[in-house]
């Protein structure tokens, strides 16, 4: 009964995590060119104050080796540097910041599902969280990159089609967690990859 309970547990934390998710997408997709641009900037300050926070927890976290919390603080330091970069004043500025953002959160999530697969107990549960996370940066990062591109008044009525595609996504999303509460925990990992899968789909029409 109290595995049962865990797991309950364990899925409302998630879909409360991906509600979130599905609320600050919704509140980024209308922001105007200027907002956006400082949106990108308080992202930035959020990776870093996020990094101090997990790197806190996983010295606290046993099963990693030391060799894995080498490879770890490295990608975390690359990542940290990144995100202190002084405010991106210019288009050409902001377009390779973004690129190198997510190049580096890109290394730091296969660091921590390399860490997943050996590691158990909290150091698993730390990594497989930060991942979702980091999924989460990556995802307003690739948005706000739409957002400025398309957002200038020559694309102004292309943006106004694809916020519509993309809102009617979250809002199909949004529907779709409302069932969760009632998923039984055996069909939670069914459930769990359907959304992972409902994701990919809303981040696919960035590049559509």
């Amino acid at each position: 009964m109290e595995q049962q309970d865990l797991l309950k547990e364990k899925a409302a934390r998630k879909l409360d995590a991906w509600r979130s998710q599905v609320e600050h997408m919704n509140v980024q997709l209308h922001l105007g060119g200027l907002e956006a641009k400082e949106e990108f900037e308080t992202q930035k300050k959020a990776v870093g104050r996020w990094l101090h926070s997990l790197e806190d927890d996983l010295s606290k976290a046993k099963g990693i080796s030391e060799e894995k919390a080498k490879d770890l603080k490295t990608a975390f330091e690359e990542l940290r540097v990144q995100a202190a970069l002084g405010k991106a004043e210019t288009e050409e500025m902001l377009k390779e910041q973004q690129k190198n953002l997510n190049s580096t959160i890109h290394t730091v999530q296969n660091r921590l599902k390399h860490l997943y697969s050996v590691s158990t107990d909290r150091a698993a549960e730390l990594s497989q969280e930060a991942d979702h996370t980091l999924e989460d940066f990556h995802m307003r990062f690739d948005l706000l990159k739409l957002q400025l591109h398309l957002g200038k008044e020559e694309s102004k009525d292309l943006w106004e089609e694809k916020k519509k595609e993309l809102s009617g996504k979250l809002k199909q999303l949004d529907e779709h967690l409302d069932k969760g509460a009632l998923i039984a925990s055996e069909k939670w990992d069914g459930f769990s990859s359907e959304i992972a899968e409902a994701w990919k789909h809303f981040k696919s029409a960035f590049k559509s």
